[in-house]
């Protein structure tokens, strides 16, 4: 995704009351993409639609304000996660977290009052032990949205301008340039999720390739980000052992020399949801089969059967040990 066009805005009236507001409208206007003013996120009539338009949602753009603002144990890279300026991502991934209950959540969501959510974010720094990492990206991909707002940047400068806390922010997309020359200061951790490019084409669409990921990840590290590389999520399908294994190699290939000495591994298995299959089977009906019953079990989501798992994280653990020598890969829940 070279940029994100929405094909219709809705609006909340007082976010135009906002510098951020104000300037989005601006930039759309000349363009003459449909806008509608909205009273409230959940009344719009397009997200009580069924999940068939999950296509147009995505295409889709809201303005609105945060009013909630929360801090809460995190179970990937942060050990707090707080809200921050966004939610939802225009790309089209079907093991996209945010759809584990519904789709109303998943189009790109933009919250305006940045320096209010700013102002929380430095307060709760503050009051917490230095070390605390606060992740900013579970609910959004910021680099996409940083495209649009600079709320990226804005936010790396105005955190590493005081003492305390670390941030970190996953993402798929490749659009890093602006974070080159922020004064990060070590204390700002992004985490390129990847998978092979196979998986990308078929289950992320959207989102940057392989190749682009990896060249942003060489750029990150040349800026000294101490930057994370999270094989997510891993997709065990049929010859997953020799696509994932020419996958590695191929990575230790693209890799930098820096790179390969600082990044950090991580992978983590997939754990599918109802609405990620229905949205599958409804809105893609030509992409690949994901839900095996013959390798995965569960209710509420599928996970991959027990041995099937461990089998796996030995496979993975060995191959990242044999072509990354120099790193420690960490097996996430």
């Amino acid at each position: 995704m070279k940029e994100f066009i929405p094909e219709k805005i809705f609006y909340e009236p007082a976010a135009l009351s906002f510098p951020l507001g104000k300037q989005l409208i601006e930039t759309y206007l000349p363009q003459k993409i449909p806008m509608e003013a909205i009273t409230a996120h959940a009344n719009l009539t397009m997200l009580k639609q069924d999940i068939a338009n999950y296509k147009e949602k995505k295409r889709s753009l809201s303005l609105r304000i945060r009013h909630i603002h929360y801090l809460k144990p995190s179970r990937r890279t942060g050990s707090f996660h707080v809200s921050h300026t966004s939610s939802g991502c225009p790309a089209l991934c079907l093991t996209c977290p945010l759809l584990q209950t519904d789709c109303s959540s998943a189009f790109l969501q933009l919250f305006v009052n940045r320096e209010e959510i700013m102002g929380k974010l430095l307060q709760r720094a503050a009051g917490l032990p230095s070390e605390s990492v606060f992740d900013i990206g579970q609910d959004s991909d910021l680099v996409i949205e940083n495209t649009i707002t600079d709320n990226l940047s804005c936010t790396i400068r105005e955190f590493c301008a005081q003492p305390k806390g670390r941030l970190c922010f996953a993402t798929r997309f490749c659009q890093i340039d602006p974070l080159l020359p922020l004064p990060h200061q070590g204390r700002v951790i992004p985490q390129m999720n990847i998978n092979p490019d196979e998986l990308i084409w078929q289950t992320e669409f959207g989102t940057s390739h392989l190749a682009e990921r990896i060249e942003a990840v060489n750029k990150l590290c040349e800026a000294d980000y101490p930057t994370e590389l999270c094989i997510a999520p891993i997709l065990l399908i049929d010859g997953w052992q020799s696509l994932y294994d020419h996958f590695l190699e191929q990575l230790a290939a693209m890799l930098s020399f820096k790179a390969r000495q600082t990044v950090s591994f991580s992978v983590r298995f997939l754990t599918y949801y109802p609405t990620q299959e229905q949205l599958r089977f409804i809105a893609f009906p030509g992409a690949i089969d994901i839900l095996d019953p013959s390798t995965m079990t569960g209710q509420q989501f599928y996970r991959y059967r027990k041995e099937l798992r461990r089998q796996a994280e030995s496979f993975f653990l060995d191959r990242l040990t044999r072509y990354f020598p120099e790193n420690r890969p960490i097996i996430l829940p």
